[in-house]
């Protein structure tokens, strides 16, 4: 949600703009209607009242929230972010108005400022909600934006290392951006993803490469869903790379899984980075993955990327893995006096409140 195409963002305007006017223009017509004595008319504009009220009241609120939330998570102040979304979101749901996928919207937005942030329990409480809505209804079930909440959902679990959970929904999303229609076809990409840490879980490192590859071409494509942002695509391509490169590594591919991570490095340091972070256990493990190759500085530029995410979410749920690593790099390389250092960069709201 990080972005929007030009055409989007125009028609969400003026869809915006039509809200607002429903909202304020039938008030007052009820109320010009009403003192010229047409009394029927009136009635009638005082229903239509109330049904745009009900209808558009909490969207226009919403809405311009969401876009200033999406700048900020933009330019990664997803804390801000949070709670321009949460505010609005405990209003719409204080409001008597109509949960559509604007709402869904909303709450997936910050349900994903939650993940960048490792607050995992509170994505999956925000994601289940939404999913346990669209699933009464039989034909917003097989909506891509179902596949897309289904997705996030699915990452949410790996993130928790449950893994049987992520694969059933990845691949509840998977079938139905399966059953779309042309271009959308390319949204297979994004649960695809999502199964190669299920896939390198297993050990399956053939399948985890094949995903790989087919979610890679997917997302390079031209055409793409018009209800995922373009930012998407570059979390789902350094995903790809990320994991081949850890396969290629463990299959003694080592020369292929170094222009893999070359390739990463590269586009990192040119701004090519997922807009909700990386995954943190996917650089722990290449990094592993040199560390075993004897190259601790290679493995030291993963852990600090990974590191930067600490340190601006010094409480993140992949923390002590990757701190695990860090700190066994910094002891094989004979300068264990890092350590407290380490530790103390990323735990600075747990320090002051220990004393």
């Amino acid at each position: 949600m990080s972005g929007m195409r030009p055409g989007l963002f125009i028609q969400a305007a003026v869809m915006w703009l039509f809200e607002v006017f429903c909202v304020l223009a039938m008030p007052i017509l009820t109320y010009e209607m009403f003192f010229s004595g047409i009394y029927l008319g009136a009635f009638l504009y005082l229903l239509l009242s109330v049904y745009f009220f009900y209808t558009f009241a909490a969207s226009i609120v919403a809405s311009p929230a969401m876009w200033r939330a999406a700048s900020l998570i933009k330019s990664q102040r997803h804390r801000q972010a949070e709670v321009i979304l949460s505010t609005v979101l405990q209003l719409w749901k204080r409001m008597p108005c109509r949960k559509d996928w604007t709402f869904y919207t909303l709450q997936s937005n910050l349900a994903l400022t939650y993940m960048a942030s490792g607050q995992y329990h509170k994505a999956e409480n925000l994601y289940g909600e939404i999913i346990e809505r669209i699933e009464k209804n039989p034909r917003q079930a097989k909506h891509p934006l179902a596949a897309v909440y289904l997705n996030n959902l699915a990452m949410v679990y790996l993130h928790q290392a449950e893994f049987d959970g992520a694969e059933r929904l990845a691949n509840e999303a998977l079938q139905i951006w399966g059953a779309a229609k042309g271009g959308e076809q390319s949204g297979r990409a994004y649960p695809l993803s999502s199964l190669l840490e299920v896939h390198l879980h297993k050990g399956e490192l053939a399948a985890c490469e094949r995903d790989a590859d087919l979610a890679l071409a997917l997302c390079t494509q031209v055409q793409q869903p018009i209800y995922i942002v373009p930012e998407s695509r570059i979390g789902v391509y350094v995903q790809c790379l990320l994991y081949k490169a850890i396969v290629c590594f463990r299959q003694g591919r080592v020369e292929e899984g170094k222009q893999l991570s070359a390739a990463l490095l590269s586009g990192h340091e040119g701004g090519l980075y997922p807009t909700f972070g990386y995954s943190i256990p996917g650089l722990n493990n290449l990094a592993c993955e040199y560390m075993a190759l004897g190259d601790n500085q290679t493995a030291e530029r993963f852990l600090e990327i990974a590191y930067e995410i600490l340190k601006v979410h010094p409480f993140h749920g992949d923390g002590p893995i990757l701190l695990s690593t860090f700190e066994s790099l910094l002891i094989s390389t004979e300068r264990s006096d890092e350590i407290a250092d380490l530790k103390n960069w990323v735990r600075p709201s747990r320090i002051l409140l220990e004393g």
